[in-house]
């Protein structure tokens, strides 16, 4: 890899174990939304700053809202349409029922579409993960590192990124000091890599190229690109695992709310622009 180059470029890439990961990226998906996905999509759309045949808009994240903010706002608008025909019709009454329900977050076809949205959005994170895995595997020049991040994923269950309990009441002491030892030691392992990196850096080229080359470091590459293909046989089995958002609890209903009355305004926009379009 190092002979006749033009530059002394040294590459790394720090890998963990795949479950680990995976599970860190389902939180984030579920911080990106109750922290205000929804909102931001909904709010580019009704300014009309984002086009949904635009490249933004077909970003992992952007693209699972806009289908599923676009959809709900559908359904409402059939619904509201249906609701103000003459009553005592059961469609008539059903589709109001939705829309109550949907006010208080308790009607099940949303709580099943809100879910498929969530599933949807981490499944397609976490595949863009295993592609990206793949391409720097095939890139013989990067050294891996390996970092094990699996103490602290398991002790961040049921935290915000910023370490605070999701559910008020359910921390201790004991949690609490699990949770501080767990990101102290995955801190120390993340520290000792770049003091690593930083030593591998400062190497003269020659040398540098000749460690690199040694059979120890050739055959600890080796096993640790061996390891994402165990991993990936494992990872058959992954079940997604939401700590934030769990099925039917307060918060997923909470979501739900929000997401219909962004849907809703999505909706009344979308018939002014039909009837503008019938004038024309």
């Amino acid at each position: 890899f190092f002979a006749g180059r033009k530059y002394d470029l040294r590459c790394f890439f720090i890998n963990a174990p795949r479950e680990a990961l995976s599970r860190r990226i389902d939180a984030r998906c579920e911080h990106m939304i109750t922290q205000g996905l929804l909102e931001e999509v909904g709010e580019l759309l009704l300014r009309g700053e984002l086009a949904r045949d635009s490249s933004a808009a077909r970003a992992i994240g952007y693209r699972q809202t806009i289908a599923y903010l676009d959809a709900f706002a559908v359904k409402l608008q059939t619904c509201v349409h249906a609701a103000l025909q003459s009553e005592g019709d059961a469609h008539v009454a059903t589709a109001s029922t939705y829309i109550h329900e949907c006010d208080r977050g308790a009607n099940d076809e949303a709580l099943s579409a809100f879910r498929l949205y969530l599933d949807e959005f981490m499944s397609a994170s976490r595949q863009y993960a295993r592609a990206q895995l793949k391409w720097f595997r095939r890139e013989r020049e990067f050294q891996w590192l390996w970092l094990d991040v699996s103490d602290s994923c398991e002790s961040d269950a049921g935290s915000d990124e910023s370490g605070n309990d999701i559910k008020a009441g359910t921390h201790n002491d004991g949690d609490r000091n699990l949770k501080e030892s767990s990101r102290a030691k995955l801190n120390a392992a993340i520290t000792a890599h770049a003091q690593r990196v930083a030593a591998l850096t400062q190497e003269p080229e020659a040398a540098y190229a000749a460690a690199m080359a040694s059979a120890s470091a050739c055959a600890e590459q080796a096993e640790l690109r061996q390891r994402t293909y165990d991993e990936a046989r494992a990872m058959k089995k992954y079940l997604a695992r939401t700590t934030q958002l769990a099925p039917r609890s307060a918060a997923e209903r909470s979501m739900v709310q929000r997401a219909r009355s962004i849907a809703m305004r999505l909706a009344a926009t979308n018939a002014d622009v039909k009837r503008e379009q019938q004038r024309e």
